[in-house]
């Protein structure tokens, strides 16, 4: 890519609150963006081709951006032109000349390709012929770089097929678009550097008039049969430059396996940066770029003996472009693989001037970025003068018309100089929602990515799930249901609103999912419920919280439509549906909800179907399937499933995911796995490999040794992530924090500040630690920690006193035996009275007596338990001074500090 240098007097962009992304969709089907430049005046051009159904090829295609990211509409009267040079054509390279016209090359039916456009997008019919010329090098060639010179002649470089192996290729036109004919042979020339296949992919005009080119070549010595990066330098006649390298080409290899060099700019010392890929086994390829002197040696100084490789996870890495920070730091730009959605993402480096990361970009020195659901590659890379750095290139998109399986659109981010995308650019949030379709009459199940996206369900009852981002959820007719699994996939701060909206909620047979938030119901917004609001015009219903986590984020979720007094328990769910067997043999069937599966004694089958479900077999020789989602299988007691020297009543799970399901056996004593001895348990396969056990071969009195069974081969993918022997622990930050916990049994400590906290489903322990706490323990058999006065106190002007959501009187305990307090009483004498408010809306647990401070010990509780608290539901450190009795003081004259 040449450009122009661009004026420092390109207008700003107005500010608005955008993504930092764009996409941009051609002609409807598969478009490809492979360059960007920007013009003087702050526009961005980017080229490359789209697809032609109509003649079932691809062609060129140019659009062209405001400074802002939105599209030019001078720019061919949409911002975007296509031109058919004739069968297939691949658009690759871009330059602006000063004149403001256009210069695209690539290839066409396998020959060298130029156009040149007018600044308004139309054919400028006074280069080549009509404004294109294609030339025919050998018997395939390829475009994927173009540059300028000085005096107005145009290189186009590449690689071209000789019949045997592809070559270095390179023409250079007239200004007019003719051939050269003082160049090469005929304005063409060919260089055939190693064994086999060589192809030059970055071309650049030296201040002496000779050429760089940059690719890759065949090693093919006595100790390599790989791909190294080569440059080669030609003298302004299009002959090699014998003085640089030897006889004119230089090479690296970076990692001792096959380099490729994608990339190619001089620095203004004169020396040379080539970047590329390289092979690494142990991460498939890594980005990576070498230095090397004015005389194609490598240069020392920069990297590891002038070279450099960077891997960005495991998986396929690429460096495509190659830019120069006026400071000498260096911006390497292409994709690399995210396991985590198995997609390609844009990727970004900074290096320092000695090819150190630069971590003051983006933390460590990489950044990545997630533009559509699916693949995203960048291709192509400058820095404004402002600093800001545009990154093109192409980006999947599903949101197509449903039968090209192959639809991606340009794709370009804008980038803050610290990495972070540049919130003023690009589409604005509602403009860049992606569309994922149900299919009609099909119960489907719709999940979202990070981005924002729109969700259609279509007929049928159907699962829709946002994820991340502002997402528009439309289910259709059916009964369907909206699940939020994480509080900050649906938002406001204060300054933004990131909320999802659901276009069609029918409170006569869909509902809404809220059971993984840990929210206990409807209210006023605050302890832990939500509130439900409308605008004033009417026409939208919010269900919100008013309480902030540490980032400030509140929950929100906007229905489309007024819903005032028609929303109630039977539209949301917020806690797990609990399906429990009996003593006989159940058979448990869940549905696409969150549910608890428990079996009780019996030959139980559960099945949890969707939904992130916990499947309890209880004792029985039970089997457990969780279907769909993310599963907790709990094992409550070690006689649950056993084997015999005799018999077998060991439970048989069908269909355990070690990627994203759980086996709960915390409650049992186990310390992890081994050999099956010491309190550990070991993993087996059956001979056919279509079972493992994980079991014990430490037998009880009544000779029963613990065991489960998993269908298929889980040897080598079970370990301490999938198998938990002991709670989870999930710890605040000391700043006022938001723990939700899971079906699993976990520990949550909140430490300082006001924290709220919920256990979820499982016996879970919860200590809200230092600040005004809100406790919710979910279902369960859960515990509450005080450990400390500090805690939870009063004193005669504040109440700091936490509070207790969900107290179930004989099935959660209150642990206070770290507090010295000996037992239920009068309040004094280091017992505990109980007080009720006279509205019989709380509970107090608290002491008369004052430490030092003036603080006074004291929990509430919400509702009354005058009638369900006894002293089994508390943990003491002694009962010698305790009477023993409940004793009810009065009402509380002081109601809890709301």
């Amino acid at each position: 890519m040449e450009t122009p240098t661009p004026s420092n007097d390109a207008p700003s962009p107005t500010s608005r609150t955008a993504t930092g992304k764009m996409l941009i969709d051609i002609a409807g089907h598969s478009d490809l963006n492979y360059d960007l430049a920007p013009q003087p005046d702050g526009k961005i051009l980017l080229a490359g081709q789209s697809y032609n159904p109509v003649s079932s090829n691809d062609d060129f295609s140019v659009a062209r951006l405001n400074a802002d990211g939105t599209l030019d509409t001078s720019l061919d009267s949409d911002g975007k032109a296509i031109v058919d040079i004739g069968g297939s054509n691949q658009g690759r390279s871009l330059t602006v000349l000063p004149d403001g016209k256009i210069l695209l090359s690539g290839s066409s039916n396998g020959d060298f390709s130029v156009i040149r456009l007018n600044t308004d997008g139309s054919l400028d019919t006074s280069f080549g012929s009509d404004g294109k010329a294609t030339f025919d090098l050998g018997r395939g060639d390829y475009v994927y770089s173009m540059a300028m010179q000085p005096d107005g002649k145009i290189l186009v470089t590449g690689r071209s097929d000789n019949g045997s192996d592809d070559n270095f290729g390179v023409i250079r036109l007239n200004a007019d678009g003719t051939l050269d004919t003082s160049f090469g042979s005929d304005g063409k020339a060919i260089f055939e550097l190693g064994y086999s296949d060589d192809q030059g992919h970055s071309v650049t005009v030296l201040p002496d008039g000779k050429i760089l080119m940059a690719g890759s070549s065949y090693d093919y010595s006595e100790n390599s049969t790989y791909f190294d990066l080569s440059v080669i330098q030609l003298n302004a006649d299009g002959t090699l430059d014998t003085s640089f390298g030897t006889g004119g080409e230089a090479t690296a290899d970076i990692d001792g396996n096959d380099d490729l060099g994608n990339s190619l700019l001089v620095q203004p010392d004169g020396k040379i940066l080539v970047a590329g890929r390289s092979y690494n086994p142990g991460y498939d390829t890594e980005f990576s770029v070498a230095r090397l002197n004015a005389n194609g040696s490598l240069d020392a100084s920069f990297g590891s003996d002038g070279k450099a490789s960077f891997a960005l996870g495991k998986g396929y890495a690429q460096v495509n472009s190659l830019a120069l920070q006026p400071d000498g730091k260096i911006l390497l730009a292409g994709q690399s693989y995210n396991p985590d959605n198995a997609t390609y993402d844009f990727s970004v480096i900074r290096l320092n001037v000695d090819g150190s990361l630069d971590t003051g970009f983006s933390g460590d020195g990489k950044a990545i970025f997630d533009i559509a659901w699916g693949n995203d590659e960048g291709h192509s890379l400058t820095v404004q003068p402002d600093g800001k750095i545009l990154v093109s290139g192409y980006s999947y998109n599903p949101s197509g018309n449903g039968y090209d399986s192959s639809r991606y659109d340009f794709s370009v981010i804008r980038l803050n100089a610290d990495g972070t995308l540049d919130k003023t650019f690009g589409a604005l949030p509602e403009d860049l929602l992606l569309t994922l379709e149900g299919n009609h009459d099909n119960n489907d199940v719709l999940i979202g990515s990070d981005a924002y996206e729109r969700l259609l369900g279509k007929s049928g009852n159907d699962v829709l799930d946002g994820g991340a981002g502002r997402d528009s959820l439309n289910g259709g007719t059916g009964a369907d249901l909206f699940r939020v699994s994480a509080r900050d996939d649906s938002y406001r701060t204060d300054s933004e609103n990131l909320s999802d909206r659901i276009l069609d909620f029918d409170p006569g047979e869909d509902r809404i999912d809220l059971s993984a938030l840990g929210f206990t119901g409807l209210g006023d917004g605050h302890d832990g419920t939500l509130a439900v609001q409308e605008n004033s015009a009417g026409t939208l219903t919010y269900l919100k919280s008013f309480e902030a986590d540490a980032e400030g984020r509140r929950f929100e979720i906007a229905l489309q439509g007024n819903f005032a007094g028609l929303l109630d328990n039977s539209h949301l769910i917020f806690e797990p549906l609990v399906l429990e067997g009996t003593e006989a043999g159940d058979n448990l069937q869940g549905s696409p909800v969150a549910e608890i599966l428990v079996g009780q004694g019996g030959e139980d089958y559960l099945d949890g179907a969707g939904g992130g479900d916990l499947l309890d077999g209880g004792a029985g020789r039970d089997t457990l399937s969780g279907g769909t989602g993310v599963d907790v299988l709990r094992f409550s007691a070690r006689n649950d499933s056993y084997r015999t020297d005799s018999e077998g009543f060991s439970d048989r799970i069908l269909d355990f995911d070690p990627g994203q399901d759980r086996i709960d056996l915390s409650a049992l004593g186990f310390t992890g796995l081994g050999d099956g001895h010491g309190g550990t348990l070991a993993v087996r396969v059956n001979d056919a490999g279509t079972r493992t056990y994980l079991k014990s071969f430490e037998v009880d009195a009544e000779g029963r040794r613990f065991e489960i069974v998993l269908d298929g081969n889980l040897a080598n993918r079970l370990d301490s992530g999938n198998v938990l022997f002991a709670p989870e622990a999930l710890e605040g930050s000391g700043s006022g924090d938001t723990l939700i916990g899971s079906s699993l049994a976990e520990s949550l400590a909140g430490r300082d500040g006001d924290d709220y906290l919920h256990g979820g489903a499982g016996a879970d322990i919860l200590d809200g630690g230092l600040g005004r706490d809100t406790l919710a323990g979910g279902s369960g058999a859960d515990l509450f920690r005080f450990s400390s006065l500090e805690d939870s106190y009063r004193t005669d002007s504040e109440g700091f006193s936490d509070l207790i959501l969900d107290f179930e009187a004989g099935e959660d305990r209150i642990d206070l035996s770290a507090l010295g307090f000996s037992g239920l009483g009068d309040g004094h004498g280091g017992t505990l009275a109980v007080q009720v408010n006279s509205a019989g809306t709380h509970t107090y647990l608290k002491s008369f007596e004052a430490n030092a401070e003036g603080q006074r010990f004291e929990i509430a509780l919400q509702g009354d338990y005058v009638d369900q608290l006894s002293a089994d539901a508390f943990l003491f450190a002694a009962a010698g001074n305790s009477t023993g009795q409940l004793q009810i003081i009065g009402a509380t004259q002081i109601e809890q500090v709301s």
